[in-house]
């Protein structure tokens, strides 16, 4: 009936999956990454037991194969298939309801460009998962889908602290033209380009395209342009990057997501032997980082933003923001993402600088999001058996900003991450297990489908991505494992 139905069947059938050579979280130095500062050990991180390692081994080829029924799954129900067919032109839905039985979805709405950032990240995980036809179809699909954001793209005048200028970035909403989105007021927001920036330099590491990098660096300037240069009452900078051009409040959605970037912009060009972008890129990380742990700590996690208050100064090209009033006291809702984008940046700026306080920070941030965040629920059918299970009343993609916060720890704090990331491996495997219905997951992954749970009756994009994306970096994750007790 659908346009992908067949070409997903015979993918599945025929799909060949590889293994991945050591990889545990960290940036290696292909495509132009730079090797860490750090001292790194012949060592195993962290000895297992035969037991372990068959158990790690296992999880990898299984999530692979799983990863790949689920992001197949997405594209089926997710993409107008008419549109793609006629122009390869990716429109996706927000959500789909799914019917009593989960055997039939429907498409509903236009995914805002955040959701469709998570399509398009997830894509990405299935290149290093695959080779053959799976590879081929995931690397045109992948093109397509970036293609095809310039439909949220849009160009107009902006006002920043840094005064008024013409930018390009993305829009919250999908537009009918290329290039055509509106992005005054609160139609963009800065949290928005980073992900993308993430996804990008993702990208670039994966495929070498210049393209990516470029792309990377220009959206890195719209946010950094964004940054709160207003002096306070003792002559220092206050700081900050709002939760968008036309938004007074800074958010640690707005902050947080750029450190990684940044430090990984740095190591870019530090391999490619340009030190004073490195530096550029550098010192920036370190500002964002210190903004976000000044004002957004709340004991070991992060809360979600400060208030503060701003104005309009000058005319023309010269009418900029002053901020007037800013809180020093942090909205107390916390989100596993926000953590999780410290933890992930602070880990890389130990891994460039060796600096310790930054250890520091991303330990005591990765004990206590666990603590935090998780509960623990017995098995339904074994009250023996408990699983600690993340959040599932917000975005279950938070939960997957916050692994990747472990993944970037691991190495140098793996007995703290290792724990963590078995929770998301051995809880979404309980959902698969038990409850998977024709590549699709109930929001709560231990109780199962709900009809009374708007989420099981109309899921969002983002949370069927984020399961594939979770499976996909799981069998990266422990393969790399494996192959790092034989050396």
């Amino acid at each position: 009936m659908k346009y992908f139905k067949g070409l997903i069947a015979g993918i599945l059938a025929s799909s060949m999956l590889i293994g991945f050579a050591g990889c545990t979280g960290s940036q290696g130095t292909e495509n132009g990454t730079a090797d860490s500062s750090t001292e790194k050990s012949s060592e195993p991180s962290i000895k297992l037991t035969e037991e372990q390692i068959a158990l790690y081994a296992a999880y990898s080829t299984e999530n692979a194969k799983r990863a790949l029924e689920i992001a197949l799954a997405t594209v089926d129900n997710y993409i107008d298939p008419m549109s793609y067919k006629k122009t390869d032109t990716v429109v996706l839905a927000e959500s789909c309801t799914v019917s009593p039985n989960q055997d039939r979805f429907a498409r509903n709405g236009v995914a805002s460009v955040w959701h469709y950032t998570a399509f398009w990240a997830m894509q990405s995980k299935m290149l290093p998962l695959t080779t053959g036809e799976a590879n081929s179809y995931f690397s045109e699909l992948y093109q397509n889908t970036y293609k095809s954001m310039s439909y949220y793209e849009g160009t107009g005048n902006v006002t920043t602290y840094m005064g008024t200028d013409t930018y390009s970035m993305y829009a919250v909403n999908r537009s009918g033209s290329s290039g055509g989105a509106d992005i005054s007021g609160i139609n963009a927001v800065y949290d928005d380009q980073m992900w993308i920036i993430r996804e990008l330099i993702y990208g670039y590491e994966q495929t070498g395209s210049q393209l990516y990098l470029e792309q990377a660096e220009r959206l890195t300037k719209v946010c950094l342009d964004g940054w709160d240069v207003t002096k306070d009452e003792k002559g220092n900078e206050i700081g900050g990057i709002c939760w968008g051009p036309g938004y007074a409040t800074k958010h640690t959605c707005s902050n947080g997501p750029l450190i990684l970037p940044l430090v990984e912009l740095s190591e870019i060009y530090t391999s490619l032997g340009d030190a004073e972008k490195a530096a550029y890129y550098l010192e920036w990380a370190v500002k964002v980082y210190e903004f976000c742990v000044k004002y957004f700590t709340l004991g070991a996690v992060y809360g979600d933003f400060v208030g503060s208050s701003r104005e309009a100064e000058g005319s023309a090209k010269n009418r900029h923001y002053v901020t007037t009033s800013q809180s020093t006291s942090p909205d107390k809702a916390t989100y596993t993402y926000n953590t999780g984008t410290i933890v992930s940046g602070a880990a890389a700026l130990y891994r460039v600088t060796g600096e310790e306080k930054y250890l520091r920070t991303a330990t005591r941030n990765a004990k206590g999001a666990l603590n935090h965040f998780t509960q623990v629920y017995p098995d339904p059918d074994n009250k023996d058996t408990e699983y600690r299970l993340w959040p599932s009343d917000a975005q279950i993609w938070f939960n997957l900003i916050m692994l990747e916060g472990y993944l970037e720890l691991y190495e140098f704090a793996p007995e703290i991450c290792l724990e963590a990331i078995n929770t998301f491996q051995t809880s979404l495997d309980y959902a698969y297990e038990h409850h998977a219905k024709n590549g699709f997951l109930p929001a709560h992954y231990i109780y199962g489908w709900d009809r009374k749970n708007s989420k099981d009756t109309n899921k969002n994009v983002m949370d069927q991505a984020t399961a594939a994306h979770i499976y996909a970096v799981l069998a990266e994750f422990y393969a790399g494992l494996v192959a790092e007790q034989s050396q």
